[in-house]
């Protein structure tokens, strides 16, 4: 399957997609939908015009991983585990939990892997 970009580039689920809450002022609802992509590499360019671009300052997050199927209450248990564990191990967090997933929804849940990151100080 090709990407809706300029290049027809299929981007693979190596990269982690995020969901954070918008901030304030942001008109398009409650979340953000990121790929992240690593420093140096670059996406291809969306042809829909509502998808945006932004490059964001390197950053150290804290992960904690899990497998599984995903739904908002255990999504909601592991950020709390995660930001009890950093609070335990003394390491300073900054701004709101995110969640990570790298596999396709038709994924065996058994096999899908998840993740919940904290940016820290």
């Amino acid at each position: 399957m090709l990407g809706d970009n300029e290049t027809a580039t299929h981007l693979g689920m190596t990269e982690p997609v995020t969901a954070s809450p918008a901030s304030e002022g942001e008109d398009h609802g409650g979340y953000v939908i990121a790929i992240e992509m690593p420093e140096g590499r670059e996406p291809p360019r969306p042809v829909d015009v509502r998808v945006r671009l932004d490059t964001m300052p390197v950053r150290r997050v804290a992960v904690l991983r899990f497998r599984g199927a995903i739904d908002a209450a255990r999504v909601a248990r592991m950020q709390r585990r995660l930001l009890g564990a950093t609070a335990r191990a003394g390491l300073p967090t900054e701004g709101p939990t995110s969640f990570a997933a790298y596999d396709a929804p038709s994924t065996v849940p058994l096999l899908r892997r998840n993740e919940v990151w904290v940016e820290l100080v």
